[in-house]
């Protein structure tokens, strides 16, 4: 099968990538205050510049009505991964300085840059099956989903990682730069003269989000390279531990994958999900390898960076057969669920 093909190449596309990353450590040219610095250009910027143009472009009442689904469905696998995180830690039993890594590895996967390289295949190989609008259709649900999926990842994931109790978290580890621009991003879409005022063509602040969507791009190429340079000097499986590895593998690859196709087959049963390329969409979303913005908040925070880094490669390494092997499952599944 052709998506199942260009899905493995797509995540060797990525490792490959981060390998330029481990090349600039060894010429002393992305050093640590180096990695630090480009961290937090993406933190600040290009990231934020990134949800701003994919967001306010997708988001809209009249999207929001139809397509409702997806946003709640991104709240909700993130509830089904962190009850999977808790669950694989009781089980795998990891070192205690390991264990949220686990639990967040397990909730977050890679929304929006792997699905959205997949989608463009799949709809291009598949259109008498997903129809001619396949594409576009992929690339909307893809950001609507990201709206709240996005926003979680900073909204809880960031703060969860700071191993501090809530009570005792400063406004910055909640409210960051990702989240102000997600925000603004909703709003401005969601009003229809603001919305106008941005997104229409000709419109006096069209610029804004072309430009943000320019900066933005740089986003993939910043995380792929520091996730490669924090791996220069090791990517031991001792870095992490066998137990850690294997438990975010269990939860991130088994559990909520399995958890999350029972829900997308009821809610497509259940006539909630509108088309099959939707059904395609929030099927992907459950069993992408992690996100590599936790990469970017490890480095941010200054913990466990290399242990970070080495279980995001892991899983990056094994996430190739399983794409192929769940994306084999989300076709039966398309063509026999309804």
């Amino acid at each position: 099968m052709n998506a199942i093909y260009h899905s493995i190449r797509a995540v060797l596309t990525l490792l490959l990538a981060a390998g330029c990353g481990v090349y600039l450590v060894r010429r002393n040219i992305l050093h640590e205050q180096a990695r630090r610095d480009v961290s937090l250009v993406v933190f600040h910027l290009a990231l934020p510049c990134l949800l701003f143009s994919s967001i306010i472009n997708a988001v809209s009442v009249e999207a929001l009505r139809q397509w409702w689904l997806l946003p709640v469905a991104a709240g909700v696998h993130c509830g089904i991964g962190f009850l999977a995180g808790l669950l694989v830690v009781r089980l795998s039993a990891p070192q205690s300085e390991f264990r949220r890594d686990v639990i967040v590895t397990t909730a977050f996967g890679n929304g929006a840059y792997i699905p959205l390289a997949i989608v463009g295949v799949i709809a291009a190989d598949h259109k008498a099956l997903l129809g001619d609008s396949a594409a576009a259709d992929g690339i909307t649900y893809v950001s609507l989903y990201l709206v709240v999926y996005s926003a979680m990842q900073w909204l809880v994931g960031y703060p969860f990682l700071t191993q501090r109790p809530w009570r005792e978290l400063k406004a910055t580890h909640v409210i960051s730069p990702p989240i102000i621009a997600a925000t603004a991003a909703i709003v401005l879409g969601l009003i229809p003269w603001t919305k106008a005022w941005f997104c229409a063509p000709g419109a006096p602040l069209e610029i804004v989000p072309r430009a943000a969507g320019i900066i933005g791009q740089a986003t993939v190429p910043c995380a792929l390279l520091i996730i490669g340079a924090n791996l220069a000097h090791s990517i031991s499986l001792r870095t992490v531990g066998a137990r850690a590895l294997a438990g975010a593998a269990l939860g991130r690859f088994v559990v909520v994958p399995v958890l999350s196709m029972i829900m997308t087959v009821a809610l497509w049963r259940a006539g909630w999900i509108g088309s099959r390329m939707m059904f395609v969409v929030l099927a992907l979303q459950s069993f992408m390898p992690p996100a590599m913005n936790l990469m970017i908040m490890c480095e941010i925070l200054g913990r466990n960076k290399q242990g970070m880094a080495a279980m995001v490669f892991w899983l990056y390494l094994l996430a190739i057969p399983v794409l192929a092997g769940w994306l084999a499952v989300t076709f039966w599944l398309v063509q026999h669920a309804a």
